[in-house]
């Protein structure tokens, strides 16, 4: 193979022309005119025997510049010759050998550590585990007893507090507890404040009377009025009646309950023992304190042999109910919907309200336009809620939304 000058990269004929080769890290051979040395140079060299020594420009620059640093760093002074690669890489080599053993020691005591902490960690997994298989079982002893309606004493095991146990029943029967009525008392004197009608309310009617079950909430509202929670609603009216109706309009507001659907049992069911076999055969979902009542029972749209139900139910039943998201009813396994249904106005098409009592602009449910639907010549969809909405975002420079409105008002799947 040919030599080739590291500088000029041509051949070097080592035959016929004279050169020299770098002793340093390079190893390039170069011509005499590319190392910039003469042919009296080179014989010079040759005589003295230092033309196996010389370093080109390139080698003597790195070997300079790194005993310059080693000169301005005591800490490597020892250091006083040029490192090469490989030697720089041999050095790395044996630094990873003398430290690989301790690097393995802290490595091995450091998982001991987490072993143990892994150990201790099931241990107490496995305790908490025994101590809910005894809560359990003490659970439904209790339950037994509470359905047997006898009022022994029932040993708690150790390490549970019969206290605790008895506030957590309490909680748990609070749950299921009804949630309160509301009452409305509003001054005929819209300029009353609320703080007057508190203290006649509570001139006329003592918060812990018995026949009232207890007030248990009172919201303060506009125009002097008084939001109250009770749950003997009938009573408060009587007695807040005979002793300020003159001054004051009483009202119940009628909650809305919400309402489930059942579908997937078969039409041997009737409405007359629909809902014995409801609260029978799913106890864990109606029980004895669950407010149940059938609204309709009717066979589905795609099939007739298949039948739905219709019921309303308190919300904390309604919150369990839609949980399981199924029971049975007599042998069929039936799955469990949500069916509240939310108002929309049929002059406005806004949600939440309906069209007797809006105060809005007509709105068209199609194209969004101020006119009725059976006036309505457009061919194009536009949704007035979802275009108001975007209309609201056009003023926040950092709003970002995907809604689209090119739908009708009563596509509501569509409305996101």
């Amino acid at each position: 193979m040919a030599l080739k000058c590291a500088k000029c990269n041509r051949t070097v004929n080592t035959r016929t022309e004279n050169h020299v080769t770098c002793h340093r890290d390079c190893k390039g051979s170069f011509h005499l005119v590319c190392a910039g040395i003469s042919e009296e140079t080179y014989d010079g060299l040759v005589e003295s025997g230092n033309v196996e020594s010389w370093t080109c420009t390139a080698c003597s620059s790195k070997f300079l510049e790194a005993k310059a640093a080693v000169n301005k760093n005591p800490s490597v002074s020892s250091l006083n010759t040029y490192i090469s690669t490989d030697q720089l890489k041999n050095m790395m080599n044996n630094i990873v050998k003398e430290h690989v053993d301790n690097i393995s020691q802290l490595f091995i005591e450091h998982i001991g550590a987490l072993t143990l902490r892994v150990t201790e960690l099931e241990t107490k997994i496995s305790d908490l585990t025994s101590e809910n298989i005894i809560l359990k079982s003490e659970f439904e002893k209790l339950n037994l007893t509470l359905k047997s309606g006898k009022n022994s004493d029932i040993q708690i095991s150790k390490g549970v507090n019969k206290d605790e146990l008895n506030a957590k029943l309490s909680y748990a029967e609070s749950l299921v507890k009804k949630s309160q009525k509301t009452v409305i008392v509003q001054p005929k004197d819209k300029t009353q404040s609320v703080s007057k009608t508190k203290s006649d309310v509570l001139n006329a009617i003592d918060p812990l009377n018995s026949s009232l079950d207890i007030i248990g909430r009172v919201k303060p509202l506009k125009d002097g009025g008084l939001l109250l929670g009770c749950e003997n609603t009938k009573s408060f009216k009587q007695i807040a009646k005979g002793k300020f109706a003159d001054d004051y309009e009483i009202r119940e507001v009628k909650s809305i309950r919400p309402t489930i659907r059942i579908t997937g049992f078969s039409d041997d069911i009737d409405e007359e023992n629909f809902l014995l076999y409801l609260k029978k055969q799913n106890e864990s979902i109606f029980d004895v304190n669950s407010s149940v009542n059938l609204l309709k029972l009717s066979c589905t749209k795609r099939n007739n042999t298949v039948y739905q139900a219709l019921i309303e139910v308190d919300l904390y039943t309604y919150k369990k109910a839609l949980g399981v998201g199924h029971c049975l009813i007599g042998l069929d396994g039936c799955s469990i919907y949500d069916a509240v249904e939310v108002t929309r106005c049929y002059n406005c098409n806004n949600y939440g309200h309906a069209s007797k009592n809006c105060k809005n602009k007509t709105s068209c449910p199609k194209c969004a336009g101020e006119h009725k639907l059976v006036d309505c010549r457009s061919d194009s969809f536009k949704c007035c809620n979802c275009s108001k909405y975007l209309e609201s975002l056009a003023t926040d420079e950092f709003a970002v939304s995907d809604v689209t409105y090119d739908h009708a008002a009563w596509d509501y799947k569509q409305c996101t």
